[in-house]
């Protein structure tokens, strides 16, 4: 998560990596359907996805406390 001193640098980050994402995604799975065919990008994504959720689960970082939410209990 951003801090409140740096949020609008990486609002900005996250908006051009979108945007650049926005440009050149569809122009890349157009030339990987050509060159490799149609279920190939279908697949390329579906393992970037995962790769993603693999690296996601094992690095995130906890944000709330549970032994402070157990006390709340």
């Amino acid at each position: 998560m951003a801090q409140s001193q740096n949020y609008e640098h990486t609002m900005a980050l996250y908006r051009t990596v979108s945007d650049i994402g926005f440009i050149v995604g569809p122009i890349l799975l157009g030339w990987l359907k050509d060159t490799r065919g149609l279920d190939f990008p279908f697949f390329l994504g579906a393992g970037l996805l995962l790769g993603a959720i693999i690296l996601f689960a094992a690095l995130a970082k906890e944000t709330t406390d549970h032994d402070k939410n157990q006390e709340m209990l």
